[in-house]
């Protein structure tokens, strides 16, 4: 599996700077290869629910695989 870019969005710094590089490093264990990761706060995005937040964030990235860690 070869994904050119994945977006990951998660609750804090800590969370968007460990997410990314667990996630290459699982995608790298099965022979697959991410080569550019995006980060977003979850706080960055101002609506009010997290539904609506989700909804917001595919939005923003029809085309990339989404991950959201809460």
């Amino acid at each position: 599996m070869k994904l050119d870019r994945i977006v990951v969005v998660g609750e804090g710094p800590a969370d968007l700077q460990v997410i990314p590089i667990l996630v290459k490093r699982w995608v790298r264990q099965f022979g697959g290869q991410i080569d550019q990761v995006e980060t977003y706060p979850m706080k960055s995005i101002r609506v009010n629910t997290f539904q609506k937040k989700v909804l917001a964030i595919l939005n923003l990235e029809p085309t990339s695989p989404v991950l959201i860690v809460v």
